[in-house]
């Protein structure tokens, strides 16, 4: 009991202090990962349940996901822009957040996604609009972070789109030095 009370003082202690700092200085890999190491030993029984169903509609969407990869890639390509596309998903402690806030594990509009990183500023506006040729955007869930970035110096353009099936998909559209950033932070 001593050990597990202990280990609870530590993962709060790490979402008060060293969550925030690493935010701050916009290193998201870490953030997250102490985040959801955090949520594990706080609410174990929370996140076991969001991680079987995050587990599921990965199981569901991984082949969906892979041919709008593929698709988005060749018309990227086909209109002159290289780009490294990545799959994403929301990570544990993120979905958690987002049903604290009335929203249903369903309904959460950016559960999975494609990064899509590219060469310059141009191909990223490009990249946007072609996006929105394939697919029908949300008004609703369009940020443009690279015009305006964060606070932290996170620089992206958001945009959720119904995808095939009308399944919400996010693309985060950036360059590779903006990439660095939002992972590793300044």
């Amino acid at each position: 009991y001593k050990s597990l009370k202990k280990q609870q003082e530590k993962a709060l202690e790490t979402l008060e202090i060293y969550v925030p700092l690493a935010y701050y200085i916009g290193a998201s890999k870490i953030k997250d990962e102490l985040e959801n190491i955090a949520f594990k030993y706080l609410k174990p029984s929370i996140y076991g349940d969001i991680n079987k169903q995050r587990e599921e509609l990965k199981d569901e969407t991984k082949d969906i996901l892979e041919n709008v990869k593929k698709d988005l890639n060749n018309l990227l390509k086909k209109n002159g822009i290289k780009a490294d596309l990545e799959i994403r998903y929301k990570d544990n402690y993120s979905i958690y957040k987002k049903l604290l806030t009335n929203n249903k594990f369903e309904t959460i509009h950016d559960m999975i996604g494609i990064k899509v990183i590219v060469k310059n500023v141009k191909d990223c506006y490009l990249s946007l609009m072609l996006i929105h040729e394939m697919f029908t955007p949300i008004n609703n869930y369009f940020k443009d972070y690279i015009a305006k970035p964060k606070t932290n110096m996170y620089k992206s353009i958001h945009t959720t789109v119904f995808g095939p099936d009308n399944r919400l998909i996010q693309f985060q559209i950036r360059t590779q030095e903006m990439d660095k950033i939002a992972i590793y932070g300044l």
